[in-house]
This record gives structure tokens, sequence and C-alpha cells, in this order.
């Protein structure tokens, strides 16, 4: 369920405090774990 966590993270993050990099990153880290 550590997919899961990313995934809670990124949404209670705003946009204003995660550049589209840093949050792109995470989602491929998503990703690979979810597969």
């Amino acid at each position: 369920m550590r997919e899961h966590y990313f995934l809670t993270m990124l949404q209670s993050l705003s946009c204003d405090s995660i550049d589209k990099y840093t949050q792109t990153m995470i989602c491929l880290e998503t990703t690979v774990l979810c597969h």
C-alpha cells in the first residue's frame, strides 16, 4: 500500500508547494511500485 501513501502525499500538497518536476518523479515512482 506504499503507492497509496505517495498518492495521499501528492493530494495533501498544493501545486504551489511542490514543483512539477518533483511531482512527476513521485508519480513515476508510484507507477513503478504499482507494477
